[in-house]
């Protein structure tokens, strides 16, 4: 069975044909209107500089995940992990302590693509950026914004 799926902008409407079924489902546009939510990543500081991409993605299979792109980077810790934050535009530690956040889990790599699968129950019009997070010890290493 082979199956395609497109987004058409602006309404982000993202259409699937199943190829000899002639089946064609449209899924909710305010779900796929979320797989356009992309950032680029930006260091707490020289001391924990961080770059490249996350984007929101659909996962085969079902559900969504944060894909950090193969340009990533960030300064190696202990115990990074991957926050989906509400917290807009964060920059610092006091910007994403006390926010609502879901802890993805351990940073695979502090380089190159890895993609982290969301809970089934993540309501992704709350997410507003991706953050780097040491939990050992409460330290802010970066964040992207996404829009």
């Amino acid at each position: 069975m082979n199956t395609v799926t497109r987004i058409f902008a602006p309404l982000a409407l993202a259409v699937t044909a199943t190829a000899g079924m002639g089946a064609v489902a449209f899924p909710d546009i305010a779900a796929a209107a979320e797989l356009t939510d992309r950032g680029s990543f930006r260091g707490a500081d020289s001391s924990h500089p961080a770059s490249g991409t996350a984007e929101v993605i659909r996962l085969r299979g079902g559900g969504f995940g944060i894909k950090l792109h193969d340009d990533f980077r960030v300064r190696g810790g202990p115990d990074l992990r991957v926050w989906l934050s509400d917290a807009s535009n964060p920059r610092n530690a006091h910007a994403v302590r006390g926010r609502d956040y879901v802890d993805l889990g351990r940073l695979k790599s502090s380089s190159g693509e890895q993609i982290y699968r969301l809970p089934a129950d993540v309501d992704l019009s709350g997410a507003n950026s991706v953050v780097i997070w040491c939990r050992a010890f409460g330290v802010f290493f970066g964040s992207a914004t996404l829009s």
